[in-house]
């Protein structure tokens, strides 16, 4: 997929980027009729913004602000690991009062900003659209989980997350030990406890319900309190003025 075609005109007096018109000769039926240069402006301004360089393939965050006449409909997000934009990226769209998107993972970034002609604020026109990524990640620390008590198997059990998030980067999970323990051969009977040590698993790092388990040293799935850290991307929204925002 190639990077779509744009509508909006550059007009250099003014520095905005404007609609374009719908009219032709036929549409003026007198001198009268003829009360602007312009015409009837499409229905929809689009416009690509310049390209982001992160520098390197990252999982980040956008944020974006876009100065408007007219009402921002739409953006679409594309994301490419080469810059290439030939088919290899990935495309996300995003409206005016989604929650909870999800975090991006590339090098180069463009947006297509698509903004609505509303008839009372005449022809729409763009002023301004500034765009930044953000790789700015928060940590989640829970303390003292008992995995008994959450949902799903032994082989994955599902984390409850205090908050919205748009990515989970990374999960160091630490087990309880749950008393003395050697070998089971080591000597004696007498010298080891019946629980064994478990050693923690990363089942999935999905941002809405990740997941961990744990297993004995024999590769027994078995249960475990634990105590788990998390670096994430926050929450990332549109407002309903067409902002993209993170919180």
């Amino acid at each position: 997929m190639a990077l779509p075609t744009y509508n909006g005109i550059q007009n250099l007096d003014t520095n905005l980027i404007e609609a374009p018109s719908t009219s032709t000769w036929d549409d003026i039926t007198s001198w009268d009729t003829w009360t602007n240069w312009t015409g009837e402006p499409a229905a929809q301004l689009t416009w690509l913004t310049e390209q982001l360089d992160l520098g390197s393939s990252q999982y980040f965050n956008l944020q974006v602000a876009t100065q408007a006449t007219g009402s921002v409909s739409e953006y679409s997000v594309y994301v490419s690991d080469t810059g290439a934009f030939a088919g290899e990226e990935t495309v996300t769209t995003i409206n005016p009062g989604d929650t909870n998107i999800e975090g991006f993972y590339g090098q180069y970034v463009i947006i297509l900003v698509t903004v609505d002609y509303v008839a009372a604020s005449g022809a729409p026109n763009i002023s301004s659209v500034t765009a930044n990524a953000t790789s700015e990640r928060l940590e989640i620390v829970l303390t003292d989980i008992n995995s008994a008590d959450l949902a799903g198997s032994t082989t994955a059990k599902q984390l409850v997350l205090p908050r919205n998030v748009s990515k989970v980067v990374s999960m160091f999970v630490q087990p309880h030990q749950p008393g003395l323990y050697v070998a089971s051969d080591y000597v004696a009977d007498d010298y080891f406890e019946s629980a064994p040590p478990v050693f923690s698993n990363i089942a999935d790092k999905d941002r809405l319900i990740p997941k961990v388990s744990f297993a004995t040293y024999e590769g027994i799935y078995t249960n475990s309190i634990f105590d788990i850290k998390l670096a994430v991307l926050p929450e990332q929204y549109c407002d309903e003025q067409g902002n993209i925002l993170v919180r």
